[in-house]
């Protein structure tokens, strides 16, 4: 970086600990996306939307694959609980967290629910319309 711009790597010891932080945030959101996603499937037929088929719409409480939630609602809270590690960058995610009203790691039982209440109250997504020129 110094050959291409001189200065321009000044102050990365003190950014390199947020950037890893922001990254570890980031995979955490990707993982309980991913998992919602994986737990709209239906039985294993690839669609990945819980409202896709009639009957599954959100607030009919189908649409959510209740064999997997078990599995999953655990990884997911094992991935919570280790971005909540205080060491090296992690401390920073942990001032984050708190930052923004997070209370910890949520237990087993608190994933399970916070799934089912996603896939009961869920609305389906908008029609993208395109944009006036």
């Amino acid at each position: 970086m110094e050959r291409a711009r001189a200065g321009s790597s000044y102050g990365w010891e003190d950014d390199l600990p947020l950037l890893l932080a922001y990254k570890r945030v980031q995979s955490v959101y990707t993982d309980v996306i991913r998992t919602a996603l994986l737990l709209g499937e239906e039985r294993g037929r690839g669609r990945s939307r819980p409202w896709s088929k009639p009957g599954s719409e959100p607030g009919s409480g189908s649409g959510l694959n209740l064999r997997l939630l078990p599995r999953a609602a655990w990884r997911i809270q094992r991935v919570l609980a280790a971005a909540q590690e205080p060491s090296g960058a992690d401390r920073e995610l942990s001032r984050a967290a708190v930052a923004v009203g997070a209370a910890g790691v949520p237990s087993y039982r608190q994933v399970v629910a916070a799934y089912r209440n996603w896939f009961r109250t869920a609305r389906p997504p908008e029609p993208l319309t395109p944009s006036a020129p």
